[in-house]
């Protein structure tokens, strides 16, 4: 597999006696070329080291090949030049699987940095120079950016790059297309990255998968990256929460200023921010980034009208996350299933089906337009539209990355990333609240059947305490998780009440209209 790139390194240690004869700014370029060979071996070296194939990293190999004729071709002729070039690129090729002997990389790694060293032997007091080999004159042969996941080769300008691909998986399957507006957001950040990398940086999109098998294949570089919702079966993982949904939590404003919060004191804007640095507490390999809000959802739809606590005791309800287990675990007594086996097909493609079959009396799912677009509303024996779902009063879903792989980017393909994730996630939020409000119009005006009603004081005021006792309880377990769990509510719970006094004050206006229409309909009621 290494024959062909020995071989190469060996004809130019053989000819390297006319490296010296250069003019010093060709001397800096030929140098400034092994080096960059030089480090392309080592990059592959530490990714074989971590067990994986550098694929990305040995590509590189074939753009060094493509110009290896123009940058040594005075010096070796042309015909040795192509000669070698060919070689290289054969050896690009031919990646190295894990396991290989990577002493043999290393070894031709240091003989490519003593080309450089020789070629450089020329060059008076070239220690004592300001500048470091000229990118000027060396750009005059390689007009390209090698960018990889790997990274990208330092001193190249930005311009045409060696394309790579990565693999996404969401939990969004094919059934929900055009039926919920969050179904289009992973493809979102695929096509955004792939169009402002301008075809250089590709996602593959899988849409086969569950949320915590998601997250730990993201861990173990099983998989590149994921678009998933923090839905966690684990308990391990719970504190990931505070990134997506905690009831009686942050309003979708106040849920954006926490997402990019980096603690307190913390300026420093290449810093993690606060829910990333959680992922490393909890041991896992991922980075993740916000990519789609749902803003604040329903309460769901009901057969019969609840007005306490006592009136879901035994019954049914579809509902996943907190919400669910408060209101299994407290005074509303929701029915529990006996164990995994009997657990309900929760599906959001079989909603509407088993509502109708009586395997759920009540049902959430997120706001009227995906709700409508399920066609809950029209679910049999539906005669109440519940507000608010206090459970999930901003939910957030993430494109959670592979650690080792986001190091690997390139600056350059890191913002572009980013700004992926970060424009899906507004446009994705701002989709919601413009469909729900024409949506929840339309079933007001189409169906007179299904009444739109509040949960009473009561019931609000019974899952607030349950809620306050449920996160409490959480963060007084022994395990090291349930201490970074108790870490987060902490620092959540004092970010919220800070920023909850600035929304107070900010959103005024709204909050006395919102009074004064709540009085009227107190009064209409009455």
């Amino acid at each position: 597999m290494l024959s062909d790139i020995k071989e190469v390194a060996t004809i130019l240690y053989e000819l390297s006696d006319r490296f010296q004869q250069a003019q010093e700014e060709q001397s800096q370029n030929i140098a400034y070329f092994f080096e960059q060979i030089e480090r392309c071996l080592l990059k592959s070296v530490k990714v074989l080291n971590n067990r994986q194939q550098p694929i990305n990293e040995w590509g590189e190999l074939a753009v060094y090949a493509d110009n290896l004729p123009q940058i040594l071709g005075n010096e070796i002729g042309d015909k040795e030049a192509n000669r070698l070039s060919k070689k290289l690129k054969k050896t690009a090729k031919n990646v190295p699987q894990v396991g290989s002997d990577i002493s043999e990389i290393k070894s031709l790694a240091g003989q490519f940095k003593g080309l450089a060293f020789i070629a450089k032997a020329n060059l008076n007091n070239l220690a004592k120079s300001k500048s470091q080999p000229t990118r000027r004159g060396f750009l005059r042969y390689v007009p390209t950016v090698i960018g990889t996941a790997g990274g990208t080769v330092a001193g190249f300008t930005i311009g045409k790059s060696l394309p790579f691909t990565w693999n996404m998986t969401t939990f969004l399957r094919k059934e929900l297309e055009g039926k919920s507006i969050l179904y289009k957001a992973p493809k979102k950040v695929c096509d955004l990255v792939e169009s402002m990398s301008d075809g250089q940086f590709k996602i593959n999109l899988n849409r086969e998968g569950g949320t915590t098998e998601i997250l730990e294949a993201v861990s173990n570089g099983t998989i590149d990256c994921s678009y998933s919702g923090i839905y966690y079966d684990k308990d391990e993982y719970k504190a990931l929460y505070f990134g997506s949904a905690i009831p009686f939590g942050l309003s979708p404003e106040e849920q954006n200023a926490w997402l990019f919060y980096k603690g307190e004191g913390n300026n420093d804007p290449d810093s993690l921010t606060y829910m990333q640095k959680v992922y490393e507490r909890l041991g896992l390999n991922v980075i993740a980034f916000p990519a789609g809000g749902t803003g604040g959802q329903m309460g769901g739809w009901f057969k019969r009208e609840v007005n306490s606590p006592g009136d879901f005791n035994g019954r049914k309800m579809r509902i996943i996350g907190f919400g669910e287990d408060i209101l299994q675990n407290s005074e509303f007594k929701l029915d529990q299933p006996l164990d995994s086996a009997s657990e309900p097909d929760k599906s959001a493609d079989k909603i509407k089906e088993n509502l109708e079959n009586g395997t759920f009396e009540a049902a959430e799912w997120i706001g009227p337009h995906d709700d409508m677009q399920l066609g809950l509303h029209e679910a049999r024996d539906i005669k109440f539209y519940y507000y608010p779902g206090w459970w999930e009063p901003s939910t957030t879903f993430d494109v959670q990355v592979n650690k080792d792989r986001w190091e690997r980017l390139d600056k350059k393909y890191q913002d572009i990333f980013k700004a992926a994730c970060y424009q899906t996630h507004l446009e994705i939020l701002a989709e919601y609240n413009e469909k729900n409000s024409k949506a929840l119009q339309k079933l007001k005006i189409n169906y007179p059947n299904i009444e739109i009603l509040r949960f009473t004081p009561e019931i609000m005021d019974a899952a607030k305490t349950a809620t306050d006792n449920y996160l409490e309880k959480w963060g007084q377990g022994r395990e090291s998780y349930h201490k970074v769990f108790r870490d987060v509510y902490r620092d959540w719970n004092k970010f919220k009440e800070d920023i909850r006094e600035w929304s107070n004050y900010s959103n005024y206006t709204q909050i006395y209209q919102f009074i004064s229409e709540f009085r009227s309909d107190i009064c209409q009621e009455k």
